[in-house]
């Protein structure tokens, strides 16, 4: 996808989340959202076909959004109700890769300090409330019935 490392984020100043988003029948997209300054910035990438493992994608679309202080503030109450700073740290050996589904990968990067998420078609309406809305900060609506 053309993303940063967040170990590589993790060495500069600043708060940076993202969501990537791997559903079985549709398009892998990812959302990140970085704070810097006073400002905040959405970049948002869709790649083409479905989110198989293995299979080669190309950069179908990229956006760039600035977001206000407000938006900011209403992405950290949604990843302090997800409980997202003290949520487990995934061990990708006891996971194994799902046929159908989809993941919702979630990091994080203040103060040096990076914590990753990765949840199999979570249940919780915390989670899913907070990469839906790290989707609409970049301009994506997801129909309902494409929530999965």
């Amino acid at each position: 996808m053309g993303e940063p490392s967040f170990l590589e984020l993790s060495r500069r100043p600043g708060r940076c989340y993202r969501f990537l988003w791997l559903r079985t029948w549709h398009s892998p997209i990812s959302a990140r959202i970085c704070r810097v300054d006073e400002l905040g910035i959405v970049e948002l990438r869709l790649l083409d076909g479905f989110a198989r493992p293995g299979v080669p994608h190309r950069l179908r679309a990229s956006r760039r959004v600035v977001i206000d202080a407000a938006e900011w503030e209403l992405l950290e109450a949604r990843v302090q109700a997800a409980g997202f700073w003290e949520a487990p740290r995934p061990n990708p050996l006891l996971a194994p890769e799902p046929e159908e589904g989809s993941r919702w990968v979630f990091e994080g990067v203040q103060d040096g300090r990076v914590q990753v998420v990765d949840l199999y078609t979570p249940e919780e309406a915390e989670w899913v409330d907070l990469g839906l809305y790290m989707m609409a900060l970049g301009g994506v609506r997801v129909p309902e019935r494409e929530v999965y």
